[in-house]
């Protein structure tokens, strides 16, 4: 049994969405796995409930740098999203940014709940898991 109902990639690359869709699979680490390709898509997504068979998401893997809205605009957005909509969620924030100071300011947030690089790995997921608990 999967570890998540549902997550959420936020990632402007469709080839490392296509990449963490199919490892979030062979992990058995969500049982749906929905895509938004820029902050901005993500948050309506949040706000309107996606498709007629909306899973809110558990988890969202969130990318740093996109167009249109970056990953810490997205954080910052959040923050106006009905409790409900956002009380449980658990946000990752991946990148392949070598700041350190990028990891502070995510974790500052006081909404993302762990950071890693870019790309997932099979035992990211696995350690993942553990949030679920």
């Amino acid at each position: 049994m999967a570890a998540f109902k549902s997550v959420l990639l936020v990632d402007d690359s469709r080839a490392t969405n296509f990449m963490h869709r199919e490892l979030i699979r062979e992990a058995d680490f969500a049982e749906r796995v929905d895509v938004a390709l820029d902050g901005e898509e993500a948050l309506e997504f949040l706000r309107s409930g996606g498709d007629s068979e909306y899973f809110p998401p558990s988890v969202i893997f969130l990318d740093i740098n996109m167009p249109k809205m970056d990953g810490f605009e997205f954080l910052e957005a959040c923050k106006t999203l009905p409790d409900s909509r956002r009380i449980s969620l658990v946000i990752v924030m991946l990148t392949t940014s070598l700041d350190p100071g990028d990891r502070t300011r995510a974790m500052a947030t006081g909404l993302v709940r762990d950071f890693h690089n870019k790309p997932l790995s099979l035992a990211a997921l696995e350690e993942m898991k553990q949030l679920a608990a």
